[in-house]
């Protein structure tokens, strides 16, 4: 039982979940002709993912070049998220 709610699964859970939410909304949009925007949308999720990937990184004591990859990553998705965000 402890293996199961560990704080490695709990963020593999966060990231599977974000996937499964980017997915519906993706299709949600197409079958809507609406919403936001694509860019907006994917970028907002893979800030998301980078975030919690940094974060899994960490508690598997991967080795340190790995969060500053993730976290440099997120910045970037963060950046391209506010430039594409709808006014």
């Amino acid at each position: 039982m402890d293996d199961l709610i560990s704080p490695l699964r709990v963020v593999d859970l966060a990231l599977a979940w974000i996937v499964i939410e980017t997915l519906l909304i993706q299709l949600r949009r197409k079958s809507k002709n609406g919403g936001m925007p694509s860019r907006w949308t994917l970028a907002n999720a893979a800030a998301g993912i980078m975030l919690l990937l940094a974060l899994r990184s960490t508690l598997a004591g991967w080795d340190q070049a790995w969060l500053l990859i993730f976290m440099s990553a997120a910045g970037l998705a963060h950046l391209i998220e506010l430039t594409s965000r709808p006014r």
